[in-house]
C-alpha cells in the first residue's frame, strides 16, 4: 500500500518533463518559422533592389566621338585606295561593299577602331556621307556664307566636313554633278548634259569616274 504514492509521483514527473519537451519543440518550431519567413522577405527585397538597379543603370551605348569619326574616315580612305589599285590590276568588277566587309586591314594605326566590326564602321561611314551630302546640298542653294550655321544644324564638325571634301569634293557622283532643278532654264539643262554651247561633253574617263563614285555611295 505504501508503493502507490511513489508510482504516482514518477508518473507526474514524467508528465511534466514531456510538457517541457513539447513546449521547447513548439518554441523552436516557432523560431524556425520566423527565421524562414525573415529569409524569404530578405530575398524578396534583394530581388526588388536588383531590378531597380538594373532599370536605373541602362547598358552604355557606344557614341562616336569626332576623333573616332576622323580615324574611321582615314581607315575607309586607305581601304578605298587599296580597292582602287586592285581594280586597276584585276580584270572584272570588284564590288566595294563586300570587299570592305571582308577586309582585314591592320588596326595598329587606328587604335580607336580596335574591336569595332567592319559592318559597324561602314554604317557610320554611310551616316557621315549622308550628313555631308545634306550640308553640301544646302550650301549649293544658300552659298558658303552659311557654312557654320548649316554644320551646327546638321551636327557635323568642320574638321569632318573638310576631310570628306578632300576625299570626295571632286567626285562627280558624290556632289551630284549633273543634277538640275526642274525650274532651271533649258540652256542650263543642256549645258549640264554636255550638249549646250560653252561646255564640252564629259569624256569617257570622266563618265567612268562618275560610275565608280556612284558605286562607292550606293554599295
Amino acid at each position: 500500500m505504501l508503493a502507490a504514492p511513489t508510482v504516482t509521483l514518477l508518473v507526474s514527473e514524467n508528465f511534466v518533463s514531456l510538457e517541457k519537451v513539447t513546449l521547447q519543440c513548439s518554441v523552436a518550431a516557432h523560431h524556425w518559422k520566423q527565421e524562414a519567413q525573415r529569409q524569404r522577405l530578405a530575398a524578396k527585397e534583394a530581388r526588388a533592389a536588383l531590378k531597380v538597379s538594373d532599370a536605373g543603370t541602362p547598358t552604355p551605348r557606344f557614341v562616336w566621338s569626332k576623333e573616332a569619326s576622323l580615324e574611321l574616315l582615314r581607315y575607309v580612305k586607305e581601304i578605298k585606295e587599296e580597292h582602287n589599285n586592285l581594280i586597276k590590276r584585276t580584270p572584272g568588277f570588284i564590288a566595294w561593299t563586300p570587299y570592305f566587309l571582308k577586309c582585314e586591314a591592320d588596326r595598329g594605326d587606328y587604335p580607336l577602331l580596335i574591336g569595332i566590326a567592319n559592318d559597324v564602321i561602314l554604317r557610320r561611314y554611310q551616316a557621315l556621307m549622308n550628313m555631308w551630302k545634306v550640308v553640301f546640298d544646302k550650301l549649293s542653294h544658300s552659298g558658303s556664307g552659311g557654312l557654320y550655321e548649316v554644320l551646327d544644324k546638321e551636327h557635323l564638325s568642320e574638321t569632318i566636313w573638310d576631310f570628306i571634301n578632300a576625299m570626295h569634293g571632286d567626285n562627280a557622283a558624290a556632289n551630284a554633278h549633273g543634277h538640275a532643278e526642274l525650274d532651271d532654264d533649258l540652256g542650263a539643262l543642256l549645258c549640264e548634259d554636255g550638249r549646250g554651247e560653252g561646255r564640252e561633253a564629259r569624256t569617257g574617263a570622266e563618265a567612268e569616274l562618275s560610275q565608280e563614285a556612284s558605286q562607292l555611295l550606293c554599295d
